[in-house]
């Protein structure tokens, strides 16, 4: 019985040290992103930030369509197959040329 209880303890203490050293350090990681200037960020893209707001598109379906306007914004997003008169129709209300038939 006693060594059960050893046992058990010694594999209580061992998890509790892996969840401790794994919160550790992934969260030096995150500490390292909050600390660190932005600017290190853009300059290791080899780019710079235009001031536009950033957008998350969650996509659920796979193939999925964005059209974007002159000024980056979306303005039609399909979520799974479009054909391709959907796609020209999209395109002519953003003023674009439609693309060519095959």
């Amino acid at each position: 019985m006693v060594e059960r209880a050893l046992v058990l303890a010694v594999a209580a203490v061992a998890l509790a040290a892996t969840v401790i050293l794994a919160r550790w350090w992934l969260g030096r990681g995150v500490a390292g992103l909050r600390t660190s200037p932005a600017e290190g960020l853009w300059t290791a893209l080899g780019t710079a930030p235009d001031g536009r707001p950033s957008l998350v598109v969650l996509v659920l379906t796979a193939p999925s369509t964005a059209l974007l306007a002159g000024d980056g914004r979306v303005r039609s997003f399909n979520h799974g197959f479009a054909a391709a008169d959907q796609l020209s129709a999209q395109l002519i209300a953003l003023g674009a040329s439609p693309a060519s038939p095959r």
